[in-house]
């Protein structure tokens, strides 16, 4: 389970006969031999050890990294779940509020996000290593929402109607009334484009009582593909667009200037 006790418990912890004898935890041992016995772990695995000591903030910390090896997540989760793992993809993807690509290459890049494999439900910052703050469309965008807005940025309404209602079932429940009311009309407008009988005009008056007029004209610039990226604002490559990630880049700098300071005594 993780640190919030929240995770999944196997069927055995509820069974009569335990598969092994009770033994309290054994705190014995000293500093230097529990550290011995960590090392001949290792050294066992035949592992690499790299061992930084801190003591610049007034606390001291030992750092113990064994490439290969986790003591919390599978190593393998962390290879292919990470912080890092869509950082390739970040300037492509903080561009795309102010692009005007050709109609295909939209529709490639949800090609792309498929062929390497990342969740649908992968927050997109999270996926590139953002910390946008909650007051914009980044801070809950998924990739299965970003598929959608692909979808319709690329004119493949039928497409774009199997990630919207994807995003309607699955991520409705963190927007904002106002996010959740846009989706509610693109939906509406993309199943009434399927029915090439139908003459969209003539919804329009009762589409803005249902919906309010600035909701009918966020969906059909969305749906015309002339604003397919609703409540996503433009980011620089400074990323002077999100506050959040900038107060953590001063307190990363005002770490490391500390650090120096003590090592350079």
């Amino acid at each position: 389970h993780f640190i919030d006790s929240s995770g999944l418990i196997s069927w055995d912890l509820f069974k009569q006969d335990a598969d092994y004898p009770f033994t309290d935890w054994s705190f014995s041992g000293t500093t230097e031999e529990e550290f011995a016995t960590l090392m001949a772990i290792f050294a066992a695995e035949d592992k690499e050890v790299y061992i930084a000591d801190y003591e610049h903030l007034g606390v001291y910390a030992c750092r113990i990294i064994v490439p290969g090896m986790s003591d919390i997540y599978p190593a393998e989760d962390l290879w292919l779940a990470n912080n890092n793992m869509g950082s390739h993809l970040r300037e492509t993807l903080l561009s795309l509020p102010g692009s005007a690509w050709n109609k295909e290459d939209y529709l490639n890049l949800i090609e792309q996000l498929d062929e390497e494999g990342f969740d649908d439900f992968t927050r997109v910052r999270e996926l590139l290593g953002l910390a946008t703050g909650a007051d914009n469309g980044w801070y809950t965008l998924r990739v299965g929402e970003l598929k959608a807005m692909l979808a319709l940025a690329g004119g493949d309404l039928e497409q774009a109607l199997i990630w919207t209602e994807w995003t309607m079932e699955f991520n409705s429940s963190v927007f904002s009334p106002t996010r959740a009311n846009y989706y509610r009309c693109l939906q509406t407008l993309l199943l009434l484009s399927q029915e090439d009988a139908r003459q969209p005009l003539q919804y329009l008056n009762a589409f803005i009582k249902m919906y309010g007029a600035e909701a009918v004209e966020a969906a059909s610039a969305a749906l015309s593909g002339e604003a397919a990226f609703y409540g996503l604002p433009a980011v620089d490559h400074d990323l002077q667009a999100f506050p959040a990630h900038q107060s953590l880049l001063k307190a990363y700098d005002k770490l490391q200037r500390a650090k120096a300071a003590y090592w350079s005594k």
